[in-house]
Formats: structure tokens, sequence, C-alpha cells
């Protein structure tokens, strides 16, 4: 074999290998769900730990473009302004690797960082689907379906809880009588992206039970967490208050908590 023929033969195995790898690569639909939102995202885009242009698996992050996601019925989001954001990236089979994505709602990287959505493993090239929501289970639930789902009493306010699996603590609140809508904030979520007062973030929102108390769930890690409840009330202004149920113990007036020390309630779901 002759060098330029055994360069042609490197270089049609080098083809062959390429296109092997473009063909093994999976189809992924990337959703991040934004119902239930009383403040809808404007824009959201997303990060990963692998290459939106090659699908190569990297463990840094570092270097990878952020892409803009999009509602508008194109990108396997459903139907056009939805709330379901949708982008489409074909990803490098990595075995038992395992990939992760974020999102972030601007498109530049900077602020609004979302948070991380559901990791998953492409062992093969068969085309998959992966949600993150913005909002917790309860805004796709009636109270009423996630008290029997939970095994909880909505009924009346009173202080945290965790609920029987122990990843998620309950706050539930009696608003002020005309409340719009009610917020948790705390430094689990920047207190609710606040600006002098009023309520930037609508994913801090807290859901009706019913007789003016309002529910919502958070999934803790930190040893202590910082809150106050704010109320928006028929002018719009924003009324901030502490637990009565936790008396105050900071500064400013915060009510504060240590999650592992709250008692359980309901049942476990799987």
């Amino acid at each position: 074999m002759t060098r330029r023929t055994t360069i042609h033969a490197l270089a049609a195995m080098l083809a062959l290998a390429t296109a092997g790898s473009a063909a093994a690569q999976a189809d992924v639909t990337l959703l991040y769900d934004d119902t239930g939102n009383p403040m809808p995202l404007a824009q959201v885009s997303f990060v990963s730990n692998f290459d939106p242009a090659t699908g190569a698996y990297s463990p840094s992050w570092n270097g990878y473009l952020r892409l803009r996601m999009h509602d508008d019925g194109q990108h396997g989001d459903g139907a056009a302004g939805d709330g379901v954001w949708g982008a489409r990236v074909k990803v490098a089979p990595g075995g038992k690797q395992l990939y992760e994505w974020a999102t972030d709602d601007n498109a530049d990287g900077s602020d609004g960082w979302l948070g991380p959505c559901p990791p998953f493993y492409v062992e093969d090239a068969s085309p998959k689907t992966v949600r993150g929501y913005s909002m917790p289970e309860e805004a796709r639930l009636s109270a009423a379906g996630f008290a029997a789902k939970h095994g909880v009493d909505l009924s009346t306010a009173r202080a945290p809880q965790r609920l029987a699996d122990g990843k998620r603590v309950l706050f539930t609140y009696k608003a002020p009588e005309g409340a719009k809508r009610v917020f948790l904030a705390g430094d689990f979520n920047n207190w609710a992206k606040n600006d002098g007062g009023n309520v930037r973030d609508g994913r801090a929102a807290m859901f009706p039970a019913g007789g003016g108390v309002w529910f919502r769930t958070v999934e803790l890690d930190a040893p202590a967490a910082s809150y106050k409840f704010v109320a928006q009330m028929p002018d719009a202004s924003f009324k901030w208050s502490a637990d009565p149920f936790v008396p105050p113990a900071e500064d400013g007036g915060n009510s504060r908590i240590e999650p592992a020390q709250l008692p359980r309630t309901g049942t476990a779901t799987p």
C-alpha cells in the first residue's frame, strides 16, 4: 500500500467514524415549564455540562454556550405562549455519564439564575424529553389534591412542618383580608428578588387553600432559613409579615427556622 493510499484509507476511516458519531447522537428535547407563575418569565436560556454544538460531555460547565429557549410552538414546547419553554439539542451518548442542565432568564448569563433542572442519562441514540419546572407541584394540583396526596391539613395556618418524605418544608399563612396574592420570601430564594419591598419573582408565589389560608412547599438544604410572608394588597402594595407562629429571631423581624428540627406531617409519597 502506498503512502497516498494509506492516507486516503485513514481519511475514509475518520470520515466514517465522524459520521457514525454524529449519527449516534440522541435528540433531546429540554422543556422548562413556567405554567402557574403569576409573573411569567419573559425569557429563558439554558446552560449545561455538555456542549450544545457537539453534544460532548464536560464535567466543568466552563466555556459552553447559553442557548435561548422558546415558547413559540416550534421547539417541542407545545402551543405558543403556553408558558412551556423548549429547546432541542443533540447529545452524545455517554453510557452511565450523568448529563445536567440549568436555566437562566438572561441570554447573556447575567443575573437571573433559575436553577438546576432534572439530570438525565444518554445511554444510546434514543430520543428523550426532559422537563424542569419553575413552580412546585402545588401549582399544578388543587389544594384538595395536594392535601390528599400528602395527607396534610390545609384548613388552618400553622407553624412550618416538614412533609413526611423529609425533603420539603410546608409553609402556611393566613393572609390579610383582601390579599390578591401571597409570596414566601427568604434567603433561599433571594428574598423573591424584591425591589424596595416589591416582589419581582413570581416563582415565590404561595397558593390559596381556602378560607384566606395560603400554602407553599420549599426544599431546604441549609441548616437554617430566614423568611417572611408577603401579601399583595388590592392597591398593589406589598405587605411583609413575620410568621405569627415563629417568633422573629433576627434584626428586621425575619422569622427563622431550622428545617431538621421541624416536626413531620402527612404521609410519605413516591
